[in-house]
């Protein structure tokens, strides 16, 4: 069964806002981008479940991925560490950005430093890749989507309108 939402693009709308308790994350993953809205004060033990769930990663110690994260000037850093994810949040709030750009290697590089066999440095320029879109929300994957045909929210039964995409499917 496919549900359809209308009212996510309104919430989407208001979380662009800063919000004092969230930070929007944007996890890209084997070309695709889930964003995902986790507390100010998060864990990293807690980040780690939470990437190991969407990216279907098994969690070790040490983990057996690689996190990076975009600054103000897109430039990668590895994530590793407590204080790291502390920077990359306070960095976010301080800049009032949209969102926190997540990149998921499923390896590690050989040394510290490197590049993550099969990482490209081009992924990391905007625009420079298509990524399919998800959001995560209450357990559920939506997607934007464009209805060709009438179609109704199955949350309010209101007629989805408008230019480009008008709701969300849950895949």
């Amino acid at each position: 069964m496919t549900t359809f939402i209308n009212s996510m693009a309104d919430e989407e709308n208001k979380t662009n806002h800063i919000d004092l308790t969230t930070v929007k994350f944007l996890i890209h993953y084997q070309q695709q981008a889930t964003v995902i809205y986790l507390p100010f004060n998060l864990t990293l033990e807690t980040f780690y479940n939470h990437l190991c769930s969407i990216c279907n990663l098994t969690l070790t110690n040490p983990p057996t991925f690689t996190i990076k994260w975009l600054d103000e000037s897109l430039d990668a850093i590895t994530m590793s560490s407590q204080r790291e994810l502390n920077t990359a949040i306070r960095l976010y709030k301080k800049n009032s950005d949209k969102e926190l750009h997540i990149h998921i290697f499923p390896n590690r590089p050989e040394q510290p430093g490197l590049l993550c066999p099969g990482e490209d440095p081009l992924i990391y320029r905007r625009g420079a890749r298509r990524w399919k879109k998800l959001y995560l929300i209450n357990g559920h994957r939506y997607q934007a989507k464009r209805f060709s045909t009438t179609a109704a929210c199955t949350v309010c039964n209101y007629r989805l309108w408008g230019l480009g995409r008008q709701g969300y499917k849950c895949l």
